[in-house]
């Protein structure tokens, strides 16, 4: 295995490495690609909302296994070993949508769904007016978006699924999957679309020896994060 990303032998010298790299901005590693410097910014700010509780002792090595998965492999005394898999719930749409709003391109109270309908090439001026228009033009409800929601997130937990029954997967002692929201719009609904979430992965964990023990869904600021676990949800705030 190649040098860990981040190893510590306390707990304030973990803090310190990982505030190091937030104070660098978390600067891009050569040799590695958006996808993965991203999931370098994830780990980061979840195990800085996490390590105030840290329960699995020091010293503590992260790999980040970035040519097999897992994504990353925490390995912690004694000889404990928890894979992380990294992924985001979101739509490529949005995101177009979301960079012509920071241009000042288009208005930003754009809903979910709208973005999501078939026809015709969304220009900025038809999006722009579509934000004005929006009930009009792109009939939509809460309903309409929390099942788009939730086909995202199933499509995205299967994916992940599908990964750990490969041959070349790496054992671990636990798997965590982490998951950042692009599509919610605030905490209450992050929270309440993680309580749908629990309830359909409840199957997984009833019928799979081997599955997540914990999955996390961070807002996409990626300052507060829900762990969902078999026995039920919490939040955090990043340290």
């Amino acid at each position: 295995m190649s040098e860990p990303w981040i190893a510590a032998s306390s707990a304030e010298e973990f803090v310190e490495l990982l505030r190091t790299e937030q104070r660098n901005g978390g600067a891009a590693a050569k040799g590695l690609s958006s996808v993965q410097n991203f999931e370098r910014l994830q780990m980061r700010c979840f195990l800085l909302g996490i390590v105030g509780s840290w329960e699995f002792g020091f010293p503590v090595a992260v790999n980040h296994t970035s040519h097999r998965n897992p994504d990353f492999v925490i390995v912690a005394p004694p000889r404990r070993t928890i894979g992380v898999e990294c992924s985001r719930i979101t739509n490529e749409k949005i995101g177009r949508l979301r960079k012509l709003a920071a241009t000042g391109k288009i208005r930003s109270g754009y809903s979910v769904s709208s973005a999501m309908k078939p026809g015709k090439k969304k220009t900025p001026s038809l999006l722009n007016e579509a934000t004005l228009n929006v009930q009009m033009v792109f009939p939509t409800t809460a309903a309409d978006q929390r099942r788009f929601y939730l086909q995202r997130s199933d499509e995205v937990i299967a994916e992940k699924t599908a990964a750990m029954d490969k041959e070349d997967y790496q054992p671990c002692n636990q798997y965590w999957l982490l998951l950042t929201d692009d599509m919610s719009f605030d905490r209450a609904e992050i929270e309440e679309r993680c309580g749908l979430i629990h309830g359909r992965v409840k199957e997984f964990w009833r019928k799979r020896h081997k599955w997540f023990s914990r999955i996390v869904i961070q807002d996409r600021s990626l300052g507060w994060h829900v762990q969902i676990t078999k026995d039920g949800i919490t939040s955090r705030t990043t340290g």
